[in-house]
C-alpha cells in the first residue's frame, strides 16, 4: 500500500508541507501492484485538485510510482518516486525515497521546472500502535524546505485511525502548525478509503485554515 505517497506530493499553497490521506508510507507489493487516486480541497490557504499514481513492486524492498498531480485546475505536474524499505527489526522499518516531479508551462514559467523531495520515514509497532517518525527536505526552484512530521496509527474497529502532527521550516518568523486526522477504512480486500481532515495554523498568514481529501487505494495484486 502506498497511501503515504498522498501525503508526500500533494501541494498546499503558501506552504510547502504535503497535504493527503494521513498514512504510514509503505512498500508497494510485487509487480504493478495498485492504482492511487485522491482528490482534495480547502479555503484559501490550500490547494484544491487531484492526482493518480500508479503503484509498482521491484522486489528487495524497491517500490516506483509514477503519476501526475493537477493543482487549481492547472498545471499538471508529472512526478516518479523511487523508494528503498529496509527491515531494521521486528515491527521497525526504515523507508528512504527520492520524489522528482516537473511541472507544465504556465503564465509565469516554462514547462521544464521541477522539484524534488528526498526523505526518510521510521515506524515501529508498539502493541497495537505504529507510532512513525518522518523528515523530508523539499525543494522547488531555488527554494529548499526542511519538513517534519510525527503520527501514530491505532485500529479502532474496522478503521485503522491516523493522527499527524507536522510542520515545515518557514521564510521567517514562527513554524506552522499541521493537524491531520485520518480514519483509513478497507472496503473490500483491494480497496482502501482514506478520508483526512487537516487543520493548519499559520503565524505568517495570521490565521487557521483547513481542507480536506479523499484517497483511494485499489490494489492490482494482493499477495
Amino acid at each position: 500500500m502506498a497511501a503515504g505517497l498522498l501525503a508526500l506530493l500533494v501541494g498546499l499553497a503558501g506552504y510547502a508541507g504535503r497535504l493527503g490521506a494521513a498514512d504510514l508510507i509503505e512498500p508497494a507489493d510485487s509487480g504493478f501492484s495498485e492504482v492511487d487516486v485522491a482528490v482534495f480541497a480547502g479555503d484559501s490557504a490550500f490547494d484544491s485538485g487531484g492526482q493518480l499514481y500508479a503503484g509498482f513492486g521491484l522486489g528487495q524492498g524497491l517500490s516506483v510510482w509514477v503519476g501526475g498531480d493537477i493543482l487549481n485546475g492547472g498545471p499538471v505536474r508529472g512526478g516518479a518516486n523511487v523508494m528503498v524499505t529496509r527491515t531494521l527489526a521486528r515491527g521497525m522499518d526504515l523507508d528512504l525515497w527520492l520524489d522528482l516531479g516537473v511541472h507544465s508551462a504556465t503564465h509565469e514559467a516554462e514547462i521544464g521546472r521541477t522539484d524534488w523531495s528526498l526523505g526518510s520515514e521510521w515506524s515501529v509497532v508498539v502493541g497495537l500502535a505504529t507510532p512513525y517518525l518522518r523528515l523530508d527536505w523539499y525543494g522547488d526552484g531555488g527554494d529548499h524546505t526542511v519538513h517534519l512530521l510525527s503520527g501514530i496509527v491505532v485500529p479502532v474497529g474496522a478503521l485503522e485511525v491516523h493522527v499527524e502532527l507536522s510542520s515545515e521550516e518557514p521564510d521567517g518568523g514562527a513554524w506552522p502548525v499541521h493537524l491531520a486526522v485520518g480514519p483509513n477504512v478497507w472496503v473490500s480486500r483491494r480497496v482502501e478509503l482514506q478520508p483526512e481532515l487537516s487543520i493548519l495554523s499559520d503565524p505568517g498568514s495570521g490565521g487557521t485554515h483547513w481542507a480536506v481529501s479523499l484517497g483511494l487505494i485499489v490494489g492490482i495484486c494482493r499477495h
